[in-house]
């Protein structure tokens, strides 16, 4: 009988540090999505305060792109969400992310004339399509992270974010922003 209390206590013991050892994918997913609306909220604060001097945008662009490209390198390295909670758990901060995305499109839209008194549209046309592509190179991954059964609801989520990126670009397109 006590041979097995103390095996009874052993398995209990390994058992709660092995799920100790065992990393949350789903927090590695919402950690790059808190990584990746830091860089969104320093680019759009950039854009706001835009003067004609393209330096600042183009840098936080630069830096917005190698963290989403950093962050797709995360999700790729992490293992499968298995649970359902935890895939289901990342769709606030998906949101949380796309109103934050929604903003920067908002204000790059507002400086569309600016921008082109500064003869920056070409410039900031190819900056918007690094950020889009790599985003979607994003959302791919975290898609193929999640359960099957989840895996339309998350690409849903992240075409939503897509759609406002591919709505700025389309507003930058050659024939509606040019460099005066």
């Amino acid at each position: 009988m006590k041979f097995f209390s103390q095996l009874t206590a052993v398995c209990l013991a390994t058992g709660a540090y092995a799920a100790a050892l065992v990393p949350r994918d789903a927090q590695t997913i919402k950690d790059v999505l808190g990584r990746v609306q830091g860089g969104v909220d320093n680019l759009d604060g950039t854009v706001k305060q835009f003067n004609g001097d393209v330096g600042p945008i183009l840098s936080s662009a630069d830096s917005l792109v190698a963290t989403i490209r950093t962050g797709s390198d995360d999700v790729r390295n992490t293992a499968p969400v298995t649970d359902l909670n935890d895939a289901f758990s990342i769709l606030g901060p998906v949101d949380e992310l796309k109103q934050h995305v929604r903003t920067l499109a908002d204000d790059f839209n507002a400086k569309k004339n600016d921008v082109s008194s500064a003869k920056q549209c070409g410039t900031t046309r190819g900056k918007l399509d690094d950020i889009g592509t790599n985003t979607k190179t994003l959302i791919d991954l975290i898609v193929s992270k999640v359960p099957p059964s989840t895996q339309g609801i998350a690409r849903d989520r992240g075409k939503q974010i897509t759609d406002i990126l591919d709505e700025v670009k389309a507003n930058y397109a050659a024939d509606k922003c040019v460099d005066a």
